[in-house]
């Protein structure tokens, strides 16, 4: 029975047609407190309790045993549900950031103790498989079953207190959602901590892992946008994963991470027009303006500087006659200024004497798409602009992308308080190789079981060809 308490005023007869009319019916929370703590309800006794008391005394003792445990089921039920209202911990343990499915959170506990797939059809699965579980071979008792939802409860919580395992589990859970959280669960009953990390640090590598590389011959490092990319895009993430964690500061926001729809990689730099979309004349527009507002602002910092003067006043006239005649403008004016633009900017790097790969690992971070579609090809300086903005009016950039556009990553070099910050160099490349070479060292060769010591070996000969 549920009850509804009518404080307008209202017809409770036309209040009980009204409800049932539109089929209010029972999710699977309610249904299984139902089972916890109807007058129905069956809890077993301890025997060595009962044998403390007269036979006549026993069915008194059963019946105030039930009460008490009801009453711990019911006090632990709202603490459970609360916690589970927190954002962080309800981001940690979910794969998205869906606030509507669960209008009772603990429901989601019962999901994992009953291993529902995230693709079940059934309604009603999770209640059903608690009813199983009663009834099936364990011939379980309901305090037995309660005392699981505790267990599994206690065990997710102490994962979150654990700055490690909150970001080790909570990159596995984003990435692979309850279908990992029910494998560590379970799987975490009979390790050690030692084996349990291990055990982590090997799904993790699963996740970045090109399932081609048989021989493990594959660094991630050697990932490429053009044709690694969704492996490479798991790669950016995990790097701002364990970035975080290393540092041991705050922890990741999974929860603002899990806000933003649609993540993607973006070109730090970009150096040709090939990415430009060559039909909608809206992104052309958004980029006019853009690049027009960043680089009049640079052109504030670097007054004497005549040929920078040259492609504002160039840019400025080209947005113009986009604006009088947007129709006829074509692809090819559009790039001619975006080349002129580059071009610039390449000449301002003495280091610049051979074209940098674009696709490399070390010309890509991770952005929200909304944030990419406005910022793609564009120059260095003017994205890095638009990150301040960005950063300034509270919206979430990830660490490692934010490092690079303050470039935070020259840190240990003399230069760095006076560096230049319009330009992506070969110096800011090598930085940011080694800065991930360093963070991701356990991961650098995925497909290699249980040889950290080699892989650094052969990174640590990588690196030296490549310098």
């Amino acid at each position: 029975m549920i009850w509804y308490q009518l404080n307008d005023g209202s017809d409770p007869y036309e209040a009980f047609k009204r409800l049932n009319d539109k089929e209010v019916s029972l999710n699977n929370a309610e249904l299984i407190r139902g089972m916890f703590l109807s007058d129905s309800a069956s809890y077993k006794a301890d025997p060595s309790l009962l044998s403390q008391f007269d036979k006549e005394i026993q069915p008194i003792v059963v019946k105030r045993e039930q009460a008490r445990k009801q009453s711990h089921i019911i006090e632990q039920w709202d603490i459970i549900e609360n916690q589970l209202r927190d954002e962080r911990f309800w981001a940690f343990i979910k794969s998205d950031n869906d606030k509507e499915k669960y209008s009772c959170r603990i429901e989601y506990i019962f999901d994992l103790i009953s291993q529902k797939s995230e693709n079940e059809k059934d309604a009603l699965y999770t209640y059903l498989e608690f009813d199983k579980l009663l009834k099936g071979e364990s011939e379980g008792d309901l305090w037995d079953l309660w005392l699981k939802v505790e267990t599994y409860y206690s065990r997710l919580r102490a994962w979150f207190h654990n700055f490690d395992y909150f970001h080790k589990i909570g990159y596995l859970v984003t990435l692979d959602g309850t279908k990992v959280l029910i494998e560590l669960l379970h799987q975490s009953e009979n390790m050690t901590k030692t084996k349990f990390n291990e055990l982590l640090e090997e799904k993790i590598k699963d996740t970045i892992s090109d399932r081609k590389d048989t021989n493990g011959e594959r660094c991630i490092l050697d990932y490429s946008y053009d044709k690694d990319y969704s492996l490479l895009q798991k790669v950016m993430f995990l790097y701002n994963v364990e970035s975080t964690r290393l540092l041991r500061h705050e922890p990741f926001p999974f929860e603002k991470y899990k806000e933003v729809k649609n993540w993607t990689l973006e070109h730090i730099h970009a150096q040709n027009s090939e990415q430009i979309d060559r039909s909608d004349k809206d992104k052309w527009d958004e980029w006019f303006r853009e690049n027009t507002k960043s680089l009049e602002l640079l052109l504030q910092r670097r007054l004497e500087d005549d040929a920078l003067a040259n492609v504002v006043k160039q840019l400025q006239q080209e947005y113009a006659k986009f604006q009088g005649n947007k129709p006829k403008y074509s692809y090819r004016d559009i790039t001619k200024v975006f080349d002129q633009i580059v071009a610039y900017f390449n000449g301002l790097c003495r280091e610049e004497e051979r074209a940098k790969p674009m696709h490399d690992i070390t010309n890509i971070a991770l952005l929200d798409g909304k944030n990419n579609s406005a910022i793609s090809n564009s120059v260095f300086e003017v994205k890095r602009q638009m990150i301040l903005n960005s950063d300034a009016n509270g919206d979430y950039i990830p660490i490692c992308t934010r490092n690079v556009f303050l470039k935070y990553y020259n840190r240990k070099d003399p230069t760095f308080a006076v560096q230049q910050n319009f330009y992506w160099s070969e110096t800011d490349r090598l930085n940011y190789k080694a800065d991930i070479s360093e963070v991701m060292k356990p991961y650098l060769y995925p497909a290699r079981k249980g040889k950290t010591k080699e892989q650094s070996e052969v990174l640590t000969e990588t690196e030296m060809t490549d310098e």
